[in-house]
């Protein structure tokens, strides 16, 4: 996946984008996705140096409750950057606190009642309320939830962060992914609520970098085929009947980075495997035709 983050310049994006097409040139089967978004949602085990996380979460928190340990992860967490390949010994994919920084870090969702009222506050302001820096707050509240934390990072989407994210929109592999966790507690992200509207809203309509067509074909039947799906994503006798009937005029992402909650305007009906289950805004609660795909 492609999520262009602050601080990446554009000669690193061309780079990747360069590998990709002399990949596809050699005969390679390589796909791309993005989210249309400049963030993203990831567990917090994942703002941790690989290292740490060996053995699992409950070896980190061990880790994260020895002052000896802790000063070593928090010394990684502030100085190493990224290097690949991510395999290797020392290596890690992405240092998402050193590459944002503290202050794109809100927390989505908490596994207990008593932190509830954390979710959907950054870091810093939190940290600052308890007294404590940012580090020795995220690994004590790791250590609270038993690193059931769910974060959301990244910045609120506006056209001066989206000016590197635009330019390789037009690769002929580049389809469009969601990238959603869905936490047992708490709200998703915004990506959960608007991700296609928000396509055709915004890259349709209002920047023109696709055709209705093209923006449609990202989502559905360019996504699908990645995963092997044949039946999924296109209008054919035989494949399944996932149906959205929306109007192109209306339809437009509600939820915004500070107010998540909020479900898209402009789609009238929703079928999923020959089943009704949004008929004119009328959702139906009891309707469950979907099923786990595989290939």
């Amino acid at each position: 996946m492609i999520l262009p983050l602050p601080g990446i310049p554009n000669k690193v994006l061309r780079r990747a984008y360069g590998i990709v097409d002399r990949a596809l040139e050699n005969g390679m089967d390589v796909g791309l996705d993005f989210i249309p978004y400049v963030l993203g949602n990831t567990t917090v085990t994942q703002l941790y140096p690989p290292w740490s996380l060996e053995g699992g979460t409950e070896a980190l928190l061990r880790r994260l409750g020895d002052p000896g340990e802790r000063a070593r992860i928090r010394r990684d967490v502030e100085t190493v950057t990224a290097r690949w390949p991510h395999w290797e010994p020392g290596s890690w994919a992405t240092n998402y606190i050193k590459c944002l920084g503290w202050k794109m870090l809100s927390i989505l969702s908490v596994g207990s009642e008593k932190n509830r009222h954390m979710e959907g506050r950054r870091i810093v302001d939190l940290a600052r309320e308890a007294g404590k820096d940012p580090f020795d707050f995220l690994a004590d509240l790791t250590i609270e939830e038993e690193g059931s934390v769910v974060f959301l990072m990244g910045i609120p989407p506006r056209p001066w962060s989206e000016k590197v994210f635009l330019k390789g929109q037009d690769h002929p592999q580049l389809s469009v992914g969601a990238d959603v966790l869905f936490p047992e507690k708490g709200s998703p992200p915004q990506t959960a609520y608007g991700t296609f509207p928000r396509i055709i809203q915004h890259y349709v309509r209002e920047l023109g970098l696709y055709t209705l067509e093209n923006a449609v074909h990202r989502c559905t039947g360019m996504a699908a085929s990645r995963f092997g799906l044949e039946d999924r994503g296109v209008i054919r006798k035989g494949a399944a009947a996932d149906l959205v009937v929306f109007d192109i005029e209306r339809v437009r992402d509600k939820s915004t980075y500070d107010d998540l909650r909020h479900f898209p305007e402009g789609i009238d009906f929703v079928m999923v495997n020959g089943r009704l289950v949004l008929d004119q805004g009328d959702y139906d609660a009891g309707a469950l035709p979907g099923k786990v795909l595989a290939r």
